[in-house]
């Protein structure tokens, strides 16, 4: 009976384990002005119950690594946000701008009802949160969205690049407006 009891308390962490699923790839990316880079990004989602059809993925964290002109240094953003456009404005600032897909997302950053948030790249290396309307209206969503349906649904290999044309394919699915715009002034 002990080593029965044992060995259930044992399991539990395992199967804690498999709740979780971190994926990591690369896509290219189109910025404002026409260049194309790649970045790497790693989203890690935790496995639900998602009522009459089944389990689900709940997005928890992601973070995003770029190299982006004019500073051609690497710039690194992570947080419980989830990221819609990386890109460069006319100026040379370097923005982000995110949606929460939770509560927890909406509560860490306190997000009102427009779920977006925005961040600008600052010289000394750190991300400062802006307006989201301040953002320059030549900056529009540029990342991959559905990466659920890409990686988990349809087991795309994350060591392969996505490119602009599978981007573009698979975020014409999503038709939720807050995912293809932010407000602006």
């Amino acid at each position: 009976m002990q080593l029965c009891c044992f060995c259930l308390v044992a399991l539990i962490p395992l199967a804690a384990c498999s709740q979780m699923k971190t994926i990591t790839w690369r896509e290219q990316v189109k910025l404002s002005d026409g260049q194309i880079i790649v970045v790497e990004r790693t989203a890690t989602f935790r496995n639900v119950y998602a009522g009459g059809t089944g389990n689900g993925w709940l997005f928890q964290r992601e973070r995003i690594k770029a190299v982006l002109p004019p500073l051609n240094k690497e710039v690194v953003w992570e947080g419980g946000l989830e990221p819609l456009a990386i890109d460069v404005a006319k100026n040379g600032e370097i923005y982000l701008v995110a949606i929460a897909e939770t509560s927890q997302g909406q509560e860490e950053y306190s997000i009102g009802d427009t779920r977006h948030a925005a961040f600008k790249f600052s010289g000394s290396g750190q991300w400062i949160r802006t307006p989201v309307e301040s953002v320059p209206h030549e900056i529009h969503p540029n990342l991959l969205i559905d990466r659920v349906t890409l990686f988990i649904d349809h087991g795309y290999s994350a060591s392969t690049v996505v490119d602009l044309s599978l981007k573009e394919k698979l975020n014409a699915a999503i038709f939720t407006k807050s995912y293809k715009s932010w407000p602006t002034k």
